[in-house]
């Protein structure tokens, strides 16, 4: 009797081939702390996509019409590398940065939506999309006895 997985090649996972997807995050800061910036690189797409839906998840509509859950990313990981290069920062072993990158992103947010929620700037009261547009169709609107009025004075100057 034949053996079926004779002749046929066993396909096995390919693991991310960096090196740095192996180290850890502890291995990856005293790497950033000592300016190596493969190590800042591999940390960022280690996180990045999951600080995204974060600031996505947590900013209001309201607030995700006036900043970018890209910004915010971009802040958390520029005050985080800032403070990491001033070696504020050390993770114990077996432990991750993910949870000092989730409290400072959630941090941003809630600074961000505290910003735009500021009397002059408050996005709730804020209008946009279709109430924006019916108020531009509103002005734009011929108003008859104005231009009745500028077709006499123009008249009259003529």
């Amino acid at each position: 009797m034949r053996n079926p997985k004779q002749g046929q090649e066993q396909v096995k996972p390919q693991a991310d081939p960096s090196p740095a997807a192996e180290l850890s995050d502890r291995s990856l800061l005293r790497r950033v702390q000592r300016g190596q910036a493969d190590a800042s690189t591999a940390l960022f797409l280690r996180y990045a996509k999951r600080l995204h839906a974060i600031a996505t998840s947590q900013s209001s509509e309201e607030l995700a019409r006036r900043v970018d859950p890209e910004d915010i990313v971009q802040s958390v990981f520029r005050t985080f590398f800032r403070r990491a290069a001033e070696g504020h920062y050390t993770v114990p072993d077996g432990e991750e940065i993910w949870k000092l990158l989730l409290v400072i992103a959630l941090n941003k947010v809630r600074a961000a939506g505290a910003f735009h929620r500021a009397a002059k700037r408050d996005v709730r009261l804020t209008s946009g999309g279709q109430s924006f547009d019916l108020a531009l169709e509103v002005e734009s609107a011929p108003d008859e006895a104005a231009l009745t009025m500028l077709k006499m004075v123009i008249a009259d100057l003529l």
